[in-house]
């Protein structure tokens, strides 16, 4: 009889490029879960914009920016003799990641070719891949990378580096960033309902409680 496992199954964190250039360039599941996530939430609001006073009326979902820390470590792979992180370390991990904001050769290469062609002018914008920051199926979002710190602390003999840390900020893209037309409105539209249904959930269980709250906290002619 097999022993029964007491342990939770660990569910990775993940960030997802989505990128038709090259599919699998731009993603990285996380080695090692961050412990601590800092989301700033910074509500939009319509107060101001009019002679009227609405300072209940927003102009929009609130603005949100995640930070975290990203820990990468070849020891295990070494220590396993694993072929990739022998020859290149954890440079693979860390080339995906900054694949996030990095143009694709294959779209560089397109756009040279238009220009020569005289299709579009030199210096034409790419885009970056459409990116997801997930953690856990609760919170599935899509993100801009907004900037990276990487920290290599260790190498190998090949100068390839065996151990980073890597600060991410993201912000949190929503539905008003995309039209409908696009995948990453109905993915911000998901979570939005998500959130929601937990919200209810939570409010139900304190329901209990709003009694003795609600006549003193409302307004007579509300």
């Amino acid at each position: 009889m097999s022993a029964i496992r007491r342990s939770p199954r660990l569910t990775k964190g993940a960030i997802i490029g989505v990128d038709v250039y090259n599919p699998v360039a731009s993603s990285v599941v996380f080695q090692y879960n961050p412990t601590t996530l800092t989301r700033r939430i910074r509500p939009r609001s319509s107060f101001g914009q009019s002679a009227t006073f609405e300072g209940q009326r927003l102009a929009g979902p609130p603005e949100e920016t995640i930070v975290t820390e990203l820990f990468l470590d070849a020891t295990d792979g070494l220590e396993d003799e694993h072929p990739v992180a022998v020859a290149t370390g954890i440079a693979p991990q860390i080339a995906a990641l900054e694949m996030l904001v990095h143009p694709k050769a294959i779209q560089v290469a397109m756009q040279y070719a238009k220009h020569q062609a005289g299709l579009i002018e030199f210096g034409t914008p790419t885009t970056s891949v459409f990116t997801l920051f997930a953690w856990g199926v609760q919170r599935i979002v899509p993100v801009r990378v907004e900037g990276m710190t990487i920290t290599e602390e260790a190498f190998d003999p090949q100068l390839h580096p065996i151990r980073a840390r890597v600060a991410l900020n993201l912000r949190v893209l929503t539905f008003a960033d995309f039209s409908t037309s696009q995948a990453g409105f109905w993915v911000s539209m998901a979570h939005s309902v998500l959130k929601e249904a937990e919200a209810t959930v939570g409010s139900a269980l304190n329901t209990v409680n709003l009694g003795s709250v609600l006549p003193y906290a409302l307004p007579v002619d509300i």
